[in-house]
This record gives C-alpha cells, structure tokens and sequence, in this order.
C-alpha cells in the first residue's frame, strides 16, 4: 500500500512537472504561431488541447494547492475546470473536494458540480402544451415570423385532430372486430 501510494505521487510529481515545463515552452514562444507549432508536431508528446490544459492549471496554482497523489487520480479536463474559474470560492471549494477524494479520484462531473454558478443552473420550465410553446416562441418573434408560427400552429392542431380521429377509428376497429368474433 505504500509503495502504491508512493507510485501516485511520483506519478503526480511527474504530471506536475510536465505542465510546468509546458508552461515555460510556450512562455518563451514569441508567437502563438510558434507555439501552435510545437503542440501540433507532436513535439511535446501530448494534444494541444491538454498542453493549453495543463499550462494554464500550472498557470493558477492548481498543482500547488493539492497533493502529488490526488493529481494522479484526476483527469486533465478536471484540473482545467478548476484553474479557469474565476469565482475564488466555487474554486477552493473543488480544490478542498480534490484534495479530500484523495486515493478515490475526482470526478469532471463533480467538478462541474461544484463549479456551476447557481445563478445560472436554473432551467426555464418546458410548457405545458405544444400550444403554449408556439404562443412563448411568438412573443420572441419579429412580425413576420410570426405568420409562420401561426402556420405551424394551425397544423398541429390539425395534426391533433386527426391523431384523435385515428383514436376513434381504431377503438371502432377494435369494436366491430369483438362484435364479428361473437357473430361467428
């Protein structure tokens, strides 16, 4: 168990030292073209999507504020959420997260979790009908886009109708079926 918790940290220690070289390289590309080319051959043994991930979690102090052995358990994107928020306490929150899951790892959707600014989660309430949709969707609308909607609307209910003329029909079908088995 030790030599296992010892190999995660190593392991950490690595990945740590790795964004913080990735930091420096692309600090000293002079260009952002430079540095596009470095990631894209390949140069740097990673996508340039992680390395842009991994400079800038060095970047925010990520790999300092936890221990070797809980970046180890935890994905590139998830050290990423956490560098770029920039509401200080939504972000030691997930850092004081990170470092508590320890040996179990830290998940991106707990990140999200943790990071989502409540102001923004709340969703709109769906309507109640198709019918109140188009009428919320008209209110939105330029005028002559809500010709169109009107059209729509007119075609659902139409679509509405018939479904429930079919409905009829069928219970009919089903009928007139029971009442020929019972005359046979």
């Amino acid at each position: 168990v030790a030599l296992c918790r010892e190999a995660a940290g190593t392991a950490g220690k690595a990945l740590a030292a790795a964004a913080e070289h990735i930091y420096e390289i692309k600090k000293l590309a002079k260009k952002k073209s430079q540095w596009m080319s470095i990631c894209k051959d390949g140069l740097l043994g990673m996508s340039m999507n992680n390395a842009e991930r991994l400079a800038l979690a060095h970047e925010k102090g990520i790999f300092a504020a936890v221990p070797e052995s809980c970046i180890s358990n935890v994905s590139i994107t998830t050290l990423y959420l956490i560098a770029k928020e920039k509401n200080e306490a939504r972000k030691m929150k997930a850092l004081n997260e990170l470092a508590q899951a320890a040996g179990i790892g830290y998940t991106e959707k707990a990140a999200r979790k943790t990071l989502a600014d409540p102001t923004k989660t709340k969703k709109r309430e769906a309507p109640q009908s198709f019918k109140e949709f188009l009428s919320e969707l008209e209110k939105e609308l330029p005028a002559g886009a809500k010709m169109r909607v009107q059209t729509i609307a007119s075609k659902a209910e139409k679509v509405t109708a018939l479904e429930a003329e079919i409905k009829a029909l069928k219970e009919e079908n089903e009928k007139l079926k029971k009442q020929l088995a019972a005359a046979a």
